[in-house]
């Protein structure tokens, strides 16, 4: 009888232990969630506009490049030394040129998209808060720390849709 009730005991331990630790986890990528949101779209197509001069100068800075090259292959031969060594100066610079306008254009990429996180990450804090409240989720991990998981455990797109309510909230 002793041993029926200290087994009993052992088995109500274990279901009480195991029924603590069943929390209810989720995943979510906050730049996922910020990025699809109205407003990171809204930020997004700002920056690109800001941006597409400096594109426009880049792509017409390749054309030139390319005209350039073409000219060399075809002309190289039967050009003076002077000016095919002028010609290849110009293929450099030109090189350059392009090489430090797309560094610029991806150091501007950079920081305005830091800028929009940092603009729109209270906005994503509040709609995590707000979903996890309504899930009742114990935890909520990053996206890039979980290794593998279900697609129903990720939460990203409800979180995208909560901070696009708050959006429209303030927008009445």
């Amino acid at each position: 009888m002793n041993k029926i009730i200290r087994n009993a005991v052992v088995i109500m331990f274990v279901l009480a232990t195991q029924a603590s630790f069943a929390a209810k986890i989720a995943v979510v990528e906050p730049l996922e969630a910020i990025a699809n949101s109205d407003q990171g779209k809204v930020e997004q197509d700002k920056m690109r506009a800001a941006l597409s001069t400096e594109e426009s100068k880049g792509m017409a800075m390749q054309q030139e490049l390319k005209s350039l090259m073409e000219r060399y292959q075809k002309d190289a031969a039967v050009m003076s030394k002077d000016g095919a060594r002028d010609l290849e100066n110009n293929i450099e610079e030109k090189q350059m040129d392009i090489k430090f306008l797309s560094q610029k254009l991806q150091k501007r990429v950079q920081d305005s998209s830091k800028e929009i996180i940092t603009k729109l990450r209270p906005s994503f804090q509040q709609a995590l808060k707000n979903v996890m409240e309504s899930e009742k989720f114990d935890i909520i991990i990053q996206r890039q720390v979980v290794l593998d998981l279900g697609s129903s455990i990720d939460i990203t797109a409800l979180v995208t849709e909560q901070m696009n309510k708050k959006v429209e909230s303030t927008e009445k």
